[in-house]
């Protein structure tokens, strides 16, 4: 009664400055010294490199090298944005129970995530408790995930880089599989090539009889001119043996034979060259057509060989568009809250009280020299 008397009799002014100043500070300072519950940060700096990127002097450059650093940084916004998706969100709850971690009642009623909130509101909390800072210079991201339990904060951020870890993983085998999967459709296609082309000339040789016809033309030739020049050879002995000895003689009788069978073997050759006619004709039709088939069997292993070194030179690209999330600081169990700032909140709400009470007074006395005037 003396307190509510004592207030009364203040001055408009100390009734302001205790309504506006005093009270919400000495509000803020019960709240961040009794009630607000401690929360814990659990921190992980990490980052996505590429193959591609130029092989590193040592640790510090092969974690910090500036190269490819543009593509560094649209894998690390990608991953950011994964991490700050509901999908993430989702993922944590289904895992961790992320929600009723949050809605428990151990945690201050001001703090906490209200019971009957919305898929909104559970994201719009989520995203209050999850920070991440991006260096766009280095390509580093900081992950903040801020918990009222140590253990738990600690397995959150854990999560959270497994989860960002397998995207990136998926994200690379996509890329991997979209650029071989051109060069993989190639080489099947140019195999296919390799055994029609192979079964059509299986199926010449087995219906001819002949394995090269070109070559078989050029082997009979040979053996042609050389029957020949060993019947000139017995033509011209025999000639001279008929010029000084009988004609029933047996050396001359020897030399006919050979002639003859010299003759008789040519023209078993010839056939083989030539039809009935005595024409070259029949071998002719089989390089005729054997000929088309040879150029598409050597054509159809050409292009194979080539999708197979493209195919090659393809596993090499994907190689170097693989993208690896590199975790340099692992998440760790904070040993002690680092929020609320209490001292430093409770600050911040008297300044900012006494900063309103100090305009509002220079209103009033405006107010007032307006009201005089």
């Amino acid at each position: 009664m003396n307190l509510s008397r004592s207030f009364m009799g203040l001055s408009i002014a100390w009734k302001a400055f205790i309504i506006i100043v005093v009270l919400p500070t000495l509000i803020a300072s019960i709240y961040y010294g009794l009630i607000a519950s401690d929360i814990y940060v659990s921190e992980a700096e990490y980052a996505v490199r590429s193959s591609s990127e130029a092989p590193a002097s040592g640790i510090i450059d092969s974690i910090f090298g500036s190269s490819s650093s543009s593509s560094s940084t649209a894998d690390s916004n990608i991953v950011k944005d994964y991490i700050l998706s509901r999908d993430m969100m989702d993922a944590l709850d289904k895992e961790l129970d992320l929600k009723k971690h949050y809605q428990s009642k151990d945690i201050d009623y001001f703090s906490r995530l209200e019971q009957d909130a919305t898929q909104e509101d559970f994201y719009e909390y989520y995203l209050d408790m999850i920070d991440i800072t991006l260096d766009t210079n280095a390509s580093i991201a900081t992950l903040r995930v801020r918990s009222f339990s140590p253990q738990y904060a600690q397995k959150v951020a854990a999560l959270i880089i497994n989860k960002s870890e397998e995207l990136v993983n998926k994200l690379s085998d996509r890329i991997t599989n979209d650029t071989l999967r051109f060069a993989k459709n190639e080489v099947a296609n140019a195999e296919e090539k390799v055994r029609k082309t192979s079964g059509a000339m299986s199926q010449f040789r087995s219906k001819t009889k002949s394995i090269d016809p070109e070559q078989e033309t050029t082997g009979v030739l040979r053996i042609v001119t050389n029957l020949e020049a060993q019947l000139a050879k017995a033509r011209a002995d025999l000639l001279q043996a008929e010029s000084y000895m009988k004609p029933d003689s047996i050396q001359v009788s020897d030399l006919r034979s050979k002639v003859t069978a010299l003759e008789k073997q040519i023209s078993r050759e010839r056939l083989r060259l030539a039809g009935g006619n005595g024409k070259i004709e029949d071998m002719n039709t089989l390089i005729y057509n054997y000929a088309p088939l040879d150029l598409n069997q050597k054509l159809a292993e050409k292009e194979y060989t080539s999708a197979l070194t493209s195919l090659e030179l393809a596993r090499v690209d994907a190689q170097r568009k693989q993208h690896y999330l590199i975790t340099f600081i692992t998440p760790k169990i904070p040993d002690e809250s680092t929020e609320p700032e209490r001292f430093t909140q409770t600050l911040t709400v008297f300044f900012a009280a006494l900063l309103i009470y100090a305009i509002g007074g220079l209103i009033w006395a405006a107010i007032k020299d307006h009201m005089r005037d």
